[in-house]
């Protein structure tokens, strides 16, 4: 009798909050193998290597979809996705020849019952012009030719997959493997259309990004990491509700530029197109991977996030940065947060429940003025760090702040444990010179308008920030300052107050607030001290603006 295993995965699913974005919020659903059937893969060979003979796409959405290849086993598991869907009511993902040929690549170099990497999958989707994030991937082994077993032994599993209603292409790829097959079916989310993509581009070149969102998504946004690893965003132009443009330029950049494309959901900020762009070079024409299991699957949850920890302070100190600190109060809200997410099959980072990632902070407690957020779903630890390192987004997260990490461990999957991860980043402020930091606030308002520096003024200006600074509320330290002015600083005809708190000096900006001619001198106060809602470390700046 004819033995099937049926193993489905999603893929490396990204979200990230304070920032770009997340990729993805379908369910996954996995299934045991089989009795009889094989759980892990046995590899003779140091690397695995992906060199596909064919040629690759020379650019992405070029054409956006190509004509599936016609098969008695591409039939049935079109058939039956196309009945599943309409017992759900909805119209079923529609068959794409790109995502068969990449998955016919895959398939190639894919163990019997044993997920492809994260990097394979990405390197195959792109060489064929695909630019969305990682599909939901299902994997059977068996003989392609018991076309009845196999969509029986699918059919349980589809209702639950395609219930989100969010994959809107679908792809097949079979390798033979002796007395049994490889089958790779997988399902695509597309969320973003868009004109052809080059994915090489001459020293100085240059490519447009023009495309429209699908409807639920608004606010588009375009990141790009350049090949020194800094994070910076595209301007562009907004075409209508839903479309954008922007161009891409390499200017004097050499080598591997990474795009994404994100917008606005009910649900935050989403990953919509993860892709790369090479400036003067050549893509790749193959990957290898090693084969060794370098990512072993944690014993718990607690082992997972050390390791990711230590992955990404190591990250880190690739770029030269130092080393974040781990928050015992945060891992606890992210740990929460990674547990309702393996409840609710949702990797998303806004919750029904819980709101969003600075909600929960809030609610747990820590005050703090910047709180990011990224959420994954993988199946291995050093999978995760490499797939949000490569994500500008979640890149850009993680070289910024300090940082807490909760981990759930979820199914075994062909001997990879699941992962749902919450990073969660929050800034820490540095102590201030409150001299240099002056000075820096000088300058701006200086910049705006010329005026004159009024030692009484900021001796006044000074006490004032002082005071809020030790917890005194405004109308008690302007009580305070007012009398002063009337006793120490005589021959001003009028004075105003302006009063912020900001995390950074560099998020001061008076321009709002210089508006009146007659004002000719003024005085700056500088206090570090603790915030209600930013937490330690917040910068107090009271400015007083005045004419003789």
């Amino acid at each position: 009798m004819q033995r099937f295993a049926v193993l489905a995965l999603s893929g490396l699913f990204l979200f990230a909050c304070g920032g770009p974005g997340k990729a993805g919020r379908q369910p996954s659903w996995r299934k045991s193998s089989v009795a009889g059937s094989s759980s892990t893969a046995t590899v003779s060979s140091n690397f695995i290597e992906l060199a596909p003979s064919g040629l690759a796409s020379a650019k992405y959405n070029d054409p956006p979809s190509l004509p599936a290849p016609e098969s008695p086993l591409s039939s049935a598991i079109l058939a039956l996705i196309g009945e599943v869907s309409g017992e759900l009511g909805m119209d079923p993902p529609v068959a794409d020849g790109r995502l068969y040929r990449a998955l016919d690549e895959l398939a190639a170099i894919t163990p019997l019952d044993t997920p492809p990497t994260y990097p394979l999958i990405e390197f195959a989707m792109q060489r064929n012009g695909i630019i969305e994030p990682s599909p939901h991937l299902i994997i059977v082994s068996g003989d392609k030719n018991q076309i009845d077993s196999i969509t029986h032994d699918l059919r349980d599993g589809l209702a639950e997959t395609l219930r989100s209603g969010r994959f809107k292409r679908v792809g097949l790829g079979v390798a033979d493997r002796g007395d049994q097959d490889v089958i790779l079916l997988a399902f695509q989310e597309s969320a973003v259309q868009t004109l052809p993509i080059a994915r090489e581009l001459p020293a100085g070149g240059s490519t447009s990004l023009e495309g429209t969102l699908s409807p639920g998504f608004e606010e588009p946004h375009i990141y790009h990491t350049t090949e020194s690893g800094e994070v910076v965003r595209l301007d562009l132009a907004r075409i209508g509700s839903k479309g954008f443009r922007a161009r891409f330029e390499c200017g004097a950049r050499i080598g591997q530029q990474q795009l994404e494309i994100t917008a606005e959901d009910e649900s935050g900020s989403t990953v919509l197109a993860n892709f790369p762009v090479w400036c003067a070079s050549k893509a790749p024409l193959s990957v290898r991977v090693s084969a060794s299991d370098d990512d072993p699957s944690p014993s718990d949850r607690a082992e997972a996030e050390q390791r990711m920890f230590a992955l990404l302070n190591a990250d880190r100190a690739a770029h030269g940065l130092p080393a974040l600190l781990f928050d015992k109060t945060l891992m606890e809200i992210s740990r929460k947060h990674s547990d309702e997410m393996l409840q609710t099959g949702q990797v998303a980072h806004v919750s029904p429940t819980t709101g969003s990632a600075a909600d929960r902070v809030k609610a747990g407690g820590v005050h703090t003025s910047v709180v990011l957020e990224n959420v994954a779903r993988a199946y291995g630890v050093a999978e995760a760090e490499r797939g949000l390192m490569n994500s500008p987004g979640h890149r850009a997260n993680i070289l910024s702040s300090d940082v807490s990490i909760g981990i759930t461990l979820g199914e075994d999957v062909s001997g990879r444990r699941e992962l749902l991860v919450t990073q969660v980043f929050m800034r820490v402020p540095k102590t201030i010179a409150p001299n240099a930091v002056r000075a820096q606030a000088e300058q701006k308002i200086q910049s705006v308008k010329q005026m004159t520096v009024s030692k009484d003024l900021q001796a006044i200006a000074q006490a004032f920030a002082s005071e809020l600074a030790k917890g005194a509320t405004t109308n008690e330290a302007s009580k305070r300052a007012s009398k002063s002015l009337d006793e120490n600083a005589g021959g001003f005809a009028r004075v105003s107050t302006l009063v912020t708190t900001v995390s950074d000096i560099n998020s001061f900006d008076p321009k709002a607030s210089l508006g009146d001619n007659s004002v000719r001198y003024f005085g700056v106060g500088i206090a570090q001290g603790n915030h209600p809602v930013m937490g330690d470390g917040a910068i107090f700046i009271v400015v007083l603006l005045a004419q003789k």
